[in-house]
């Protein structure tokens, strides 16, 4: 056990390190990848330089590999303004720390006429104080594990209404970033 004790908004909190859970998405070469909006597959190619390959399995002394991959189409999904922004926009800038205090919470997106799935305002409302934590992350339900490389691309994704991020801004966060593990 590694447990460490915090203090958050004047109460104490106890972690157990050791019982830690990624909720990151593994990014694999080729197309067992979860992708959007027809991003090229994550490429994972060995360094080259003369005689010297960066592959074990191609005769090389070690693994040394050049990734190439697109954040926003491949992989666990980032929203931060920097997606509809004109300026250039580096999220690692706006914020104000490196560690946060974080509730993921999981959502089954609620399906309109249209067919959209969409995450609404009072699903937030119901599950979430205003300024309750310093970050939010949201998975949308159900997750199986076809999330890891389903192809979104030319589908709807669930995506969350204009008055459930009004929701949140309007409570007092300042909001940088939603991660959805779609």
């Amino acid at each position: 056990m590694m447990q460490i004790e915090l203090t958050f908004k004047g109460k104490r909190v106890v972690a157990d390190l050791s019982k830690g859970h990624s909720l990151a998405m593994p990014i694999r070469n080729g197309l067992h990848n979860p992708n959007c909006f027809w991003a090229p597959a994550p490429e994972f190619s060995p360094v080259r330089a003369g005689d010297f390959v960066g592959s074990t399995a191609a005769g090389g002394p070690l693994n040394f590999f050049n990734v190439f991959f697109n954040p926003h189409g491949n992989g666990t999904h980032t929203e931060c303004v920097g997606h509809i922004s004109k300026e250039p926009y580096v999220l690692q800038e706006c914020l104000e720390g490196s560690h946060f205090m974080a509730k993921v919470v999981s959502l089954l997106p609620t399906k309109t006429d249209n067919g959209d799935r969409v995450l609404l305002r009072h699903q937030l409302e119901e599950i979430l104080a205003p300024r309750e934590v310093e970050a939010l992350i949201i998975r949308t339900l159900p997750n199986d594990t076809l999330k890891m490389q389903r192809n979104y691309s030319g589908s709807n994704p669930p995506y969350m209404e204009a008055a459930a991020a009004a929701y949140l801004a309007a409570s007092g966060w300042s909001i940088c970033c939603w991660i959805y593990l779609l």
